[in-house]
């Protein structure tokens, strides 16, 4: 009986020292950063990704595909069109970057259950960089699709995967895109031009 007692005291002497994952005994600025990712409700490099989606689908970042002739590859190239004047009012520049800002902001809310691939609750980072390929991936497709007149070995060339990788991931992504439709997202392009492949 006595050592019973004992193991219970020992057991709860060790659970109060240790705590619980963000109790009180985390520095406050622990606290604070859970709070935050918690309210947000995706990690943080997952909002970073997400982020940069929102600039290409509102236009602050052109996102465009270059070919190269040798190969016939297409290569990604960003370009942010958010290029404020130097002599520009400051007062009107903050106000400018404030509604970017919460534009931005907007779209990630938005695109945040579609990027939820488990439907979680919660965007992990891998989720996120899933959604980024599969958005990008249709943006390229397209791109190669209408340049290389249809012809798989070529789009096979210009996307840089096989043929049995590029049917999988148009199958991902024609996923994705009925998803999005579902949720009424818009601005994740058709994948009516991919049949045939």
């Amino acid at each position: 009986m006595l050592f019973g007692r004992v193991i219970c005291v020992a057991f709860a002497i060790v659970f109060i020292q240790c705590g619980t994952p963000g109790d009180s005994t985390d520095p406050p600025e622990m606290r604070e950063y859970v709070a935050r990712i918690r309210e947000s409700k995706m990690s943080e490099s997952a909002h970073s990704v997400l982020a940069g989606i929102a600039g290409i689908r509102l236009g602050q970042t052109k996102l465009s595909f270059l070919r190269d002739d040798e190969s016939g590859a297409y290569f990604t190239s960003f370009q942010s069109m958010m290029c404020p004047r130097p002599d520009a009012d400051t007062a009107l520049l903050r106000a400018a970057n404030e509604e970017t800002s919460r534009l931005r902001d907007v779209d990630i809310t938005k695109m945040r259950p579609l990027a939820d691939m488990d439907s979680s609750g919660f965007v992990t980072t891998e989720e996120a960089n899933e959604f980024r390929s599969l958005f990008e991936f249709g943006l390229q497709l397209r791109t190669v699709t209408q340049n290389e007149g249809g012809d798989t070995v070529r789009i096979c060339k210009g996307v840089r995967l096989s043929l049995d990788k590029l049917r999988d991931k148009k199958h991902r992504f024609s996923r994705l895109v009925e998803q999005a439709r579902r949720l009424g997202i818009e601005g994740i392009t058709d994948s009516s031009f991919q049949r045939g492949l």
